[in-house]
């Protein structure tokens, strides 16, 4: 701090100490409370009002519009490269408004963000919501297991943001008596599973998940405001009727339509590819996509239900049940036909992730030659000190999945490969599919008369499965 000819030091209650150190500051700030006596250079941040600031600026005030870019946020590229979307102050405006109502974000509240501030949820839902409901932000460099139950008790955080995994690596820490020690009272973000959200529950007892449905470049929020059906990500909290499912042949990748060449709507608890209409006219109707134009406009569908509309594609596969609440199925291209049945990869990694030994997992349909469809594969990645059981697997998967859901193959690696934001890398596996030449990582063979999985050797090849 000396070198640095440091005028003025921000520090938190934890590091008071420095007061007594007699460095040589302008002023000392302190953020949060304490009853400590203090001198006359140091103030408590949330008491202070600096009264010299200057109300006049030299420079005219650009108010911007909602047209206007506010930043550039790249998608997580889990299946090629990262693009480029483009984020308005509509947007960020939309999401963050979105953000303060549904989580009822007060200023007493303080938002805890582990997620690195270039992906939207942590820019746009969490930042932007402390913005608009006036709260505290924590912001956390990473996601550390070590250290995520000592920042929330030490900032005092009520709101938890979290994307996808993020909740199941808090579950794998061994439970201890400080797991309900905090003031947490909302968890707050998407990708969290139903079986994980249970658990969350029972497990740390904040008062209720909000867990949404959105996507970076999308123009569609659904959201699960109350929390009582677990496992849902809600309904569209802007105009469900710009919402819509249509039926789709996730097998072959194409959308399904009529004998008029339309595409058809789906009915309750029925599969279907979510989109979402796009209305300039309407200020959550607009879909700002892509820097690249030629990217925007493959994510749009046109003339679909009458001359001159337009609909954004999410890519995402959902099911509405009667309510009208809305659950997660799959990404499309991560479900694959096997044995005349479509087998949903994310359905089949939440089973496996159950299982007491693994740490991650990503499943994915593999090309046989000679046969039709995929067959299953997953890959798992163990948790620290523990070994592969392939009979405690398979008695699991026989008393949670179908027989046509099963993993024909199980591949143990050391790391699966994850995006910043804890969004598994899939395309790598897939492109080695099963090929011995390639695959270096130990493999097993679901065997249906042992009820076991058997090493795979190089000399079984060309595989023989049921």
């Amino acid at each position: 701090l000396v070198a640095a000819n440091v005028e003025k030091l921000i520090i938190d209650e934890n590091h008071l100490k420095v007061i007594d150190a007699n460095i040589e500051v302008e002023s000392i700030f302190i953020l949060g409370d304490t009853n400590v006596s203090l001198p006359e250079y140091v103030c408590q941040l949330g008491h202070c009002v600096d009264s010299d600031i200057e109300t006049e600026s030299p420079y005219p005030v650009n108010p911007g519009f909602a047209d206007d870019t506010a930043m550039l946020i790249f998608t997580s590229g889990t299946t090629g490269l990262p693009k480029a979307v483009k984020i308005t102050n509509r947007r960020w405006c939309l999401a963050a408004l979105a953000s303060a109502a549904g989580g009822n974000i007060k200023p007493r509240d303080t938002i805890y963000c582990c997620l690195p501030l270039y992906h939207s949820s942590a820019m746009l839902i969490l930042v932007g919501g402390a913005v608009i409901g006036g709260s505290r932000l924590a912001i956390a460099p990473r996601f550390s297991m070590t250290s995520f139950w000592d920042d929330i008790r030490n900032y005092g955080v009520t709101v938890v943001g979290y994307i996808g995994e993020l909740c199941r690596y808090l579950l794998n820490s061994p439970p201890g008596e400080k797991d309900t020690q905090h003031s947490v009272r909302l968890f707050m973000g998407n990708g969290m599973q139903k079986n994980v959200w249970e658990k969350i529950l029972q497990r740390f007892k904040p008062d209720r998940v909000l867990e949404f449905y959105a996507s970076t470049e999308g123009n569609m929020i659904l959201a699960n405001l109350t929390g009582k059906k677990v496992g849902s990500v809600g309904r569209p909290i802007y105009d469900p009727g710009r919402v819509v499912l249509i039926k789709y042949d996730a097998v072959n990748g194409k959308i399904i339509k009529d004998e008029k060449n339309k595409v058809i709507p789906c009915g309750n608890n029925e599969t279907g590819l979510l989109i979402a209409r796009i209305d300039k006219s309407h200020p959550v109707g607009y879909f700002d996509g892509y820097i690249n134009d030629d990217e925007t406009q493959k994510t749009i569908l046109k003339d679909i239900f009458s001359p001159g509309d337009a609909w954004f594609v999410s890519g995402d596969l959902l099911k509405r049940d009667k309510d009208g609440d809305y659950w997660y199925v799959d990404r499309i291209g991560n479900t694959f036909r096997w044995k005349s049945e479509n087998i949903s990869t994310t359905l089949v990694e939440n089973v496996l992730a159950e299982l007491s030994f693994v740490s991650s997992v990503a499943v994915y349909g593999a090309k046989l030659p000679g046969r039709e469809g995929r067959v299953g594969v997953a890959a798992l990645e163990l948790l620290p000190g523990k070994v592969f059981d392939g009979k405690a697997l398979f008695n699991f998967i026989h008393a949670n999945l179908s027989k046509s859901a099963h993993p024909r193959v199980i591949r143990i690696v050391n790391k699966i490969k994850k995006t910043d934001t804890l969004r598994v890398i899939k395309y790598q596996l897939q492109k080695e599919g099963l090929d011995p030449k390639k695959i270096q990582d130990p493999l097993y063979l679901y065997e249906q008369d042992l009820k076991d999985y058997i090493p795979l050797m190089e000399s079984d090849y060309p595989l023989k499965v049921d």
